[in-house]
């Protein structure tokens, strides 16, 4: 019987409980073989991975397969503005709307506090985009909870599974890569992997733990740029840009590092750290010069900006 899963933050998820995952494989093998339609949302990844691979084992000859995976944008706002219960009601719609929207044979799951995976079946020559501008225009649906209209979008990144050329455990690595690199691009974006994509993601890495390596050893500083008036050629401020060097010294382009720290929540934190440093630099200069800090939006996103 279907039941409420309690599981923290995965409690919405609605499925099945399974107490002994392999003494059910022979069943599902069966059901997948013979799949009806998309009727439950698996509630954790290894349900998720088992089922997907008993799909791809008795995908019929010559069959291929796509991995998506579809993230909530900025869900944590939903429930900062409406609600945990709101939140709750979001996933609900959207895990229902998904379901809705799937083929026979196809396979739903909750990954995630805010992301959802998806297998489909698919022709090695059928195109995957309006599969996935399907799911998003699905998911971009107004939802009414209490009488309040919520609007969602999701960052969706999908991977192509050939016959016989990727497991799905290589697939939905993929799959995540090609959801980062979509969500690199701003809200409700997608993309499907191509392979120049991970060496992207090893890059954005390295730079992310040198964003976190260089907030514990002080590698960050920042560099004042004249700013002058051209009626008189007078300089009448500085504008302070930050800069980052990685642990051999080597800079680090602020076009790098500045949305790797938005990425990875650390923006607050170090353009607090540039206001005050600033702000006291400008307190020891011996003229009434002003000084100009760049901002990011999400900073005055985070509402303790001023």
């Amino acid at each position: 019987q279907p039941v409420w899963v309690a599981r923290g933050l995965e409690a919405v998820a609605f499925g099945v409980l399974v107490p002994d995952l392999q003494a059910v494989v022979p069943s599902r093998r069966r059901a997948l073989a013979q799949p009806e339609r998309v009727d439950r949302v698996r509630v954790d990844l290894e349900e998720f991975l088992v089922d997907a691979r008993l799909a791809q084992d008795v995908a019929k000859e010559g069959e291929g397969f796509a991995v998506i995976c579809l993230d909530i944008d900025s869900f944590h706002s939903v429930n900062d503005l409406h609600g945990a219960n709101s939140g709750d009601a979001v996933l609900r719609r959207i895990a229902a709307g998904l379901r809705a929207s799937l083929r026979r044979g196809d396979i739903l799951g909750r990954l995630g506090a805010d992301m959802f995976g998806v297998v489909v079946r698919l022709a090695p020559d059928a195109p995957l985009e309006p599969i996935l501008a399907r799911l998003s225009a699905r998911c971009a649906a107004p939802i009414t909870v209490s009488g309040r209209a919520i609007s969602v979008s999701v960052s969706i990144g999908a991977c192509r599974m050939d016959p016989g050329a990727l497991g799905v455990d290589g697939g939905l690595r993929r799959a995540e890569i090609a959801l980062q690199e979509a969500r690199t691009l701003g809200q409700g974006q997608m993309r499907v992997f191509r392979p120049e994509m991970e060496t992207r993601v090893r890059r954005r890495r390295q730079v992310e733990r040198s964003i976190r390596d260089g907030i514990l050893r002080n590698r960050f500083s920042l560099h004042y740029q004249p700013l002058v008036r051209a009626e008189d050629g007078r300089t009448r401020g500085f504008e302070a840009l930050m800069r980052l060097t990685d642990a051999s010294g080597k800079p680090i382009s602020p076009g790098e590092f500045i949305p790797a720290a938005e990425n990875i929540g650390a923006i607050d934190q170090l353009g607090a750290w540039a206001l005050h440093e600033a702000t006291a630099a400008a307190a020891q200069w011996p003229e009434p010069l002003t000084v100009a800090v760049n901002l990011s939006v999400e900073q005055f996103r985070d509402g303790g900006l001023i």
